[in-house]
C-alpha cells in the first residue's frame, strides 16, 4: 500500500472540494440498523437457503447463480410485499423513512435505493410527500420536472432516485435539503460519494446528514462493512501532505 501511495503521488496532486470552497459545511453519517419482521426473515433465509422461490401467482424467483441470489437478497429486504405477494407486508426500513421526515418536520429528504422495485416501493410509501424520483422507470424528459418540483414545490418533501441514475449530474438539490438517506447499501465507493455530492456541493449552507438504513442478519451488513472497508481504502491510497493553495 505504500508504493501504491506513493506511485500514485508522483504525478499528481490530490484537491477535496474542501479545499477550494470555502466554509464547506460538515457530513455526520449516521448509520440505522434495524430487524426484520420474523416472517420475513424467514422468507429472505429461504431465499438464501434454497436459491429459488416459488410464488403464489405460480411464477418463481429463480436465484440459482450467484449474481441472480445476490441481488434476489437485495431486493426482498426492502419489497417484502413482492416476495410474499401480499401488498399487507411492509418492510421495516419504511419505518426509518417515516421517522426520518418526522425529525426533519417540513423539511425536505433524498433517497436512494439501488432496485427498481424499491424506488417503485418508496414512491407509493410516500405519496402523501408528495415525492419526485429520477431513476431507470423516468424519462430523460421527466427528470428535470422532478428536479424543478423538488426545488421549488414545499409539498413536495422526498427526492427518490437510484445511485447511478440520479447521483450524477444533478444540481440544486443542496439548496432545499440537506440530509440524504440509502435505503439501501451503495453497491460501489464512487456511487455513494457522488450521491452523496447531490446536497454536499456548492450552495449548501447547513451540515449534512447522512442516513445508512441496514437490516440486521441479511446481506446488507456485509455490503455495508464493505462499503466502508473500501471507503478507508481509498483514503489510506490517496491521503496527502496538507497543501497550499494560491
Amino acid at each position: 500500500l505504500d508504493l501504491l501511495k506513493e506511485n500514485l503521488a508522483l504525478n499528481s496532486v490530490r484537491l477535496l472540494k474542501e479545499d477550494v470552497i470555502a466554509d464547506m459545511p460538515p457530513v455526520t453519517y449516521a448509520p440505522m440498523f434495524y430487524e426484520l419482521e420474523p416472517e420475513h426473515l424467514r422468507l429472505y433465509r429461504q431465499l438464501a437457503e434454497q436459491h429459488l422461490l416459488p410464488l403464489k401467482d405460480g411464477g418463481k424467483i429463480d436465484a440459482t447463480t450467484t449474481q441472480a441470489l445476490i441481488h434476489a437478497l437485495g431486493q426482498i429486504v426492502c419489497n417484502w410485499a413482492h416476495f410474499a405477494q401480499d401488498e399487507r407486508k411492509v418492510s421495516n426500513g419504511f419505518q426509518f423513512i417515516d421517522e426520518v421526515l418526522d425529525e426533519l418536520g417540513e423539511g425536505k429528504l433524498v433517497l436512494f435505493s439501488n432496485y427498481r422495485l424499491t424506488n417503485r416501493a418508496a414512491l407509493a410509501h410516500l405519496k402523501r410527500y408528495k415525492p419526485v424520483a429520477v431513476y431507470g422507470d423516468i424519462k430523460a424528459a421527466d427528470r428535470d420536472k422532478a428536479i424543478d418540483t423538488f426545488v421549488e414545490d414545499p409539498a413536495c418533501r422526498v427526492f427518490v432516485g437510484n445511485p447511478t441514475s440520479a447521483g450524477y449530474g444533478i444540481d440544486r438539490l443542496q439548496h432545499v435539503c440537506s440530509t440524504v438517506m440509502f435505503l439501501e447499501p451503495p453497491i460501489s465507493v464512487k456511487d455513494f460519494s457522488q450521491s452523496l455530492a447531490r446536497v454536499h456541493r456548492i450552495g449548501q449552507t447547513k451540515p449534512v446528514t447522512v442516513k445508512l438504513a441496514t437490516a440486521i442478519d441479511t446481506l446488507q451488513e456485509r455490503q455495508l462493512k464493505s462499503l466502508m472497508d473500501k471507503e478507508d481504502l481509498v483514503q489510506t491510497l490517496t491521503a496527502r501532505e496538507n497543501i497550499e493553495l494560491p
